[in-house]
């Protein structure tokens, strides 16, 4: 009866660690998708704030953004809009640039310079992009760093990777044809394998199936 208690008690521990183990995955793989969302969410609503100034550009109502939330949300919109980083790529060239972005006195940048310079900054990196002298050409990524501020101006580099796509234009090699069965086994023979035992019928002792 003990053993029973016991066993069972195992099996029971197994168990909740199984469902412990399944349900943290669950998780976890619905916190990523949960973030992921979120992440999409902030960089449409930043887009559709441009959008809003663009069409717009007689509103009176000023939004303000941190340096750092700015450069986040341009590297952001930017590469989910134009970057192809999952493309197989045999050559890739890196090219830099600066732009700079104008500070209001609370520390921070409006919205309306921020939609002003991310115009300029598409214009830069398609000025990069086009001088780039690559076969198959693509747009890799693209990563906005800020620099240092001078004069109520905020330096930001922008760092880009152009690539040249590989192409998988080799065929694959023809499969050689089905050869005959040679061996190393002879047919009728069950052989044990290690001890050097032989075959289960007696003959060649002191090998086994690891030596044939």
């Amino acid at each position: 009866m003990k053993m029973y208690r016991i066993t069972t008690a195992i099996v029971i521990i197994a168990f909740v660690s199984l469902v412990t183990f399944v349900s943290c995955n669950k998780e976890q793989t619905t916190t990523a998708t949960i973030q992921s969302e979120a992440t999409l969410d902030c960089i449409m609503d930043f887009k559709h704030q441009l959008e809003a100034v663009e069409a717009d550009s007689n509103e009176r109502t000023v939004t303000y953004m941190s340096i750092a939330d700015a450069v986040w949300n341009v590297e952001a919109l930017f590469n989910i809009t134009y970057a192809y980083p999952d493309e197989n790529y045999s050559q890739v060239v890196g090219c830099d640039t600066s732009l700079f972005l104008p500070v209001c006195a609370n520390d921070s940048v409006s919205i309306h310079d921020l939609s002003v310079f991310y115009g300029n900054m598409f214009s830069a990196v398609q000025a990069l992009y086009q001088a780039t002298n690559l076969n198959d050409k693509q747009f890799l990524i693209l990563d906005v760093e800020a620099g240092e501020r001078s004069n109520g101006l905020q330096a930001i580099m922008l760092h880009t990777l152009q690539g040249s796509i590989a192409t998988t234009s080799t065929p694959n090699p023809t499969p050689d044809p089905p050869q005959p069965w040679r061996g190393p086994f002879t047919n009728g023979l069950t052989w044990y394998y290690g001890e050097n035992i032989g075959t289960s019928n007696g003959l060649f002792q002191g090998m086994d199936a690891a030596d044939t």
